[in-house]
């Protein structure tokens, strides 16, 4: 939701990864829409536990594709400001964008592989590092978005 009030960042965004081209084009338009419908379909999907399967498979593929135009641009030394999270007006840390999309990445993996149905009594452990691992991507959500306010304060106060 945040990345649909500030479009705009994040179309520059999807041009700094210089995927699609170095200028703001239809094509990047394009983009920016697929990604964020792709996001919101990935949302609704899960919130309603339907098409689990296409999901999870939707899901690591975008984090994956992420996680690698991070490491590019981590590798080529050029800073970037994402939009990841809504619009930010510092760099992004691309270590820790490669590292928290790899971990989602892997979770989606773990996923599909426990497909039709990823909750089981017969794995407690799996189950276990599941709940684990969302308790601690929702705490790093609330960290950022804590971080997030404090900066847009600052700014106001400026």
């Amino acid at each position: 939701m945040a990345k649909l009030l500030s479009f705009r960042p994040f179309l520059y965004a999807i041009v700094d990864f210089n995927v699609i081209g170095k200028q703001l084009n239809w094509k990047t338009y394009l983009a920016s829409i697929a990604v964020l419908g792709l996001e919101l379909l990935l949302g609704v999907t899960f919130s309603l536990n339907i098409l689990l399967g296409i999901s999870y498979i939707a899901a690591f593929l975008l984090l994956a594709c992420f996680s690698l135009l991070f490491l590019r641009q981590q590798l080529s030394k050029k800073p970037i400001k994402c939009s990841c999270f809504g619009r930010s007006d510092k760099f992004t840390n691309q270590k820790l964008a490669i590292v928290r999309n790899t971990i989602l990445a892997l979770l989606a993996l773990l996923g599909i592989s426990l497909q039709p149905s990823y909750i089981s009594i017969e794995h407690p452990h799996v189950t276990m590092f599941l709940i684990y691992s969302s308790i601690a991507y929702l705490y790093q959500l609330y960290v950022e978005w804590t971080y997030m306010n404090k900066l847009k304060k600052e700014a106001v106060a400026l």
